[in-house]
């Protein structure tokens, strides 16, 4: 993440997933003996749960449930398309984020709490309870107004967050993969930073950038 965060300071605080720190590591010793690289700005990212699991399927209506950042503040229209969705989370909530919505009746996995109790989903997802009553309580003023202020369709305002159940996790923004490394030429010798070739210096698959 240090080297991707030189192209993009967003970044900096976004963790990787576990197959990249090796490439990662050898893209930095590279970067650092003045070796070129290329295709950094490239950064395919995606939402985890704390366990590594994807963020369901079903989480993604934008109408099931609100996004609040670590002071427990609706920061986006949760009904952006998902790739303007996770860029929201790292622009304005840090990488880190939680859903809230109505339970389900459904276990959707130890990471996430569903219990009729706000003091205690509060408590294990980071907010105190009166924040996560208030941003409850404005939210579903909003759906009785049918007008939101972050800009959030109509058409997705049609659910309150009620009980008996609620539901709550924290999610994080992960770097998935990049097509960013070290640049070869025709031959697969890598190249400096004036474009030449390195004597003896060959560099093939994950490590190379402008590859998939």
């Amino acid at each position: 993440s240090q080297l991707l965060s030189s192209q993009d300071p967003r970044l900096k605080n976004i963790s990787v997933i576990a197959t990249l720190p090796a490439v990662s590591h050898v893209h930095r010793c590279a970067a650092e003996q003045g070796i070129l690289m290329t295709g950094l700005g490239f950064v395919q990212k995606e939402v985890f749960l704390p366990n590594g699991d994807v963020l369901p399927a079903a989480l993604r209506n934008p109408s099931s449930y609100i996004a609040l950042d670590a002071a427990g503040k609706r920061f986006m229209r949760e009904d952006l398309p998902y790739n303007q969705w996770l860029e929201e989370v790292i622009n304005r909530a840090q990488g880190s984020a939680v859903l809230i919505a109505s339970g389900s009746g459904q276990s959707l996995g130890p990471y996430w709490t569903i219990t009729p109790n706000l003091q205690t989903l509060a408590h294990d997802i980071g907010l105190t309870a009166p924040l996560l009553a208030n941003a409850i309580a404005d939210y579903n003023n909003i759906v009785d107004a049918q007008v939101d202020p972050l800009g959030k369709s109509v058409k997705a305002l049609t659910k309150h967050i009620t009980g008996p159940d609620y539901m709550g996790a924290q999610i994080q923004v992960r770097v998935l993969t990049t097509l960013g490394g070290i640049r070869i030429n025709q031959n697969a010798q890598v190249l400096d930073r004036l474009r030449r070739p390195i004597a003896g210096l060959f560099a093939a698959g994950d490590v190379t950038g402008g590859i998939h």
